[in-house]
């Protein structure tokens, strides 16, 4: 009986605390994609409003000339995940992704894609630099800092959902009608010369 409850408290704990499931592609990396409609702005719009969106969330955009006339847009960013505490953060890498929008009339899809862990070292000046070592976020094992790759995984998963969540925010924003003021005519006297 005592043996009983245990497994049932186990399930429980484990169940409180879900695994991070990933969305995969059709070669089963890491995408997180969608095709979103946006019915009343036009593609100048929305492509004016996901590049501004890229640009303030400091992502570095990659597109080409042709990309851009052909409504495409791509950039890169890295999220840094930290080894330590809060008070005392030490970064332990940065995942790097890749951020595909493609702007249509009435709609727009976005790829989250590419990611990839960049490990990070401390060198002889204590600043932390990168290793040139990669790491597929797919993997699922870190032999010796799985927890800490736990950790990586969920951190990544969260703030990718929040990107696309301000991302959808961003791409709906009217564009703004400036209005000219209004030039009233004043009267002039000789007081004015």
């Amino acid at each position: 009986m005592k043996q009983l409850c245990t497994i049932i408290l186990a399930l429980c704990w484990f169940s409180a605390f879900p695994q991070t499931q990933f969305p995969l592609d059709d070669q089963k990396k890491i995408a997180f994609m969608e095709v979103v409609k946006a019915d009343s702005l036009s593609e100048k719009t929305l492509y004016s409003n996901a590049k501004t969106w890229l640009v303030a969330n400091g992502y570095h955009i990659t597109s080409s000339q042709a990309d851009s006339l052909a409504g495409k847009l791509t950039a890169t960013t890295e999220l840094p995940v930290y080894a330590r505490g809060y008070l005392f953060k030490k970064i332990h890498g940065k995942i790097a992704y890749t951020a595909t929008i493609e702007i249509k009339e009435n709609k727009y899809r976005y790829n989250f894609s590419h990611f990839v862990f960049q490990y990070h070292k401390e060198d002889r000046n204590y600043k932390m630099v990168p290793t040139g070592k990669t790491k597929p976020l797919e993997e699922e094992n870190a032999s010796g800092w799985q927890a800490l790759w736990e950790n990586h995984l969920k951190y990544t998963y969260t703030a990718v959902n929040n990107s696309i969540a301000t991302l959808k925010a961003a791409m709906l924003a009217k564009p703004e009608v400036k209005k000219e003021p209004a030039i009233t005519a004043k009267k002039s006297t000789s007081a004015d010369w």
